[in-house]
């Protein structure tokens, strides 16, 4: 038998009265009193399981047929005969349609969070490991135990371990060199002799320009480097006495300031620098002066030696001097001299 469209309605209507009465007895809830004092809190309760859908149709349905009544069929202009319950289809289409409807608010709000629980007590501190096992002891260290001259020229040196070895002191093999001697030892002297014969003039003022030498006198380890009148190279190494001296003249009519200094291998070294003040000249005759002093100072093998000079005035050379003969006779003066030969290793 089919379901008229006017029985379902029917249907829908009953359930909806039904949902209303439900919110009308939620409504009629009594005042709320004061609020008493909190109790202990009890233990979290677990989330009910939702019902299902089947549970919630079927309880719909049960209520329709305690309370609905379906009407028969009556004929135009009497009264219908005795109303007659739903059928089982009938309920189950008016509990399907409702369900669809209200299904969304048949699910209860979600729980709120529970509270975070405390801190678990910390835990106690683990058992410090036992010390590793110590190693075995280093060996004792050889040491020098003393240094005994027992022959000229020689030095033993004896350990802590009994042992001993030998330290002969350098003796030259030159053929005809010169020795410095001390306690039976030997140094070999090398050394170099060098002059200029000629007028040296500034770059220009302010300018630095280094001395030439176009005359070696002596040498032997101590050079000109070749192609270069204004290097000197140290063949071997040690400690070596620089002495210098310079002829200097000034035309100008003011006393003139010149800076004097070395350099090895081209760099400048340190506190070598002096200063001299050259007198001007007086009527038509230049001023002179004649300077020098010495260093000691230490190279290495093959350092190139220079003497560098500067002055404030263009007016101020470095001159030197023909031999004369009027109104005295007086050897030749060069313009700039360098000796320099080895004191020690």
């Amino acid at each position: 038998m089919a379901i008229r469209d006017d029985l379902i309605a029917s249907m829908v209507e009953a359930i909806a009265l039904l949902s209303k009465k439900v919110g009308d007895l939620t409504a009629m809830r009594p005042e709320r009193g004061p609020q008493g004092e909190r109790g202990p809190e009890g233990p979290a309760g677990q989330d009910a399981p939702p019902a299902p859908e089947e549970a919630i149709k079927a309880a719909a349905a049960a209520w329709l047929e305690a309370n609905i009544a379906q009407p028969a069929d009556g004929a135009d202009g009497q009264d219908g005969e005795q109303g007659r319950p739903p059928t089982a289809d009938e309920i189950s289409l008016a509990v399907d349609i409702w369900f669809e409807q209200n299904s969304a608010d048949l699910t209860g709000k979600d729980g709120k969070d529970g509270k975070n629980g405390s801190d678990g007590a910390d835990g106690r501190d683990g058992v410090d490991g036992r010390d590793g096992i110590r190693g075995p002891a280093g060996a004792d260290g050889v040491g020098v135990a003393g240094v005994e001259q027992r022959k000229a020229g020689e030095f033993t040196v004896t350990l802590t371990d009994g042992r001993e070895f030998t330290l002969k002191l350098p003796i030259s093999s030159s053929v005809g060199s010169a020795r410095w001697q001390s306690g039976g030892g030997g140094l070999t002297v090398f050394y170099g002799a060098f002059q200029d014969s000629t007028s040296q003039t500034p770059i220009a003022a302010q300018t630095i320009t280094p001395m030439s030498f176009n005359q070696t006198d002596f040498s032997n380890g101590v050079s000109m480097q070749p192609n270069d009148a204004t290097k000197v190279v140290i063949s071997n190494a040690g400690v070596y006495n620089i002495q210098w001296s310079g002829q200097f003249q000034n035309s100008e009519v003011a006393d003139a300031d010149v800076d004097v200094w070395l350099r090895i291998n081209e760099a400048d070294v340190s506190g070598s620098s002096g200063r001299i003040s050259v007198p001007g000249r007086h009527g038509l005759t230049s001023g002179h002066s004649i300077i020098g002093w010495n260093y000691f100072l230490r190279f290495d093998a093959g350092d190139v030696l220079q003497i560098v000079w500067v002055t404030e005035m263009a007016g101020v050379i470095l001159e030197a001097y023909p031999a004369r003969t009027d109104p005295v006779a007086l050897p030749s003066t060069a313009s700039v001299v360098l000796t320099v030969n080895r004191v020690g290793i």
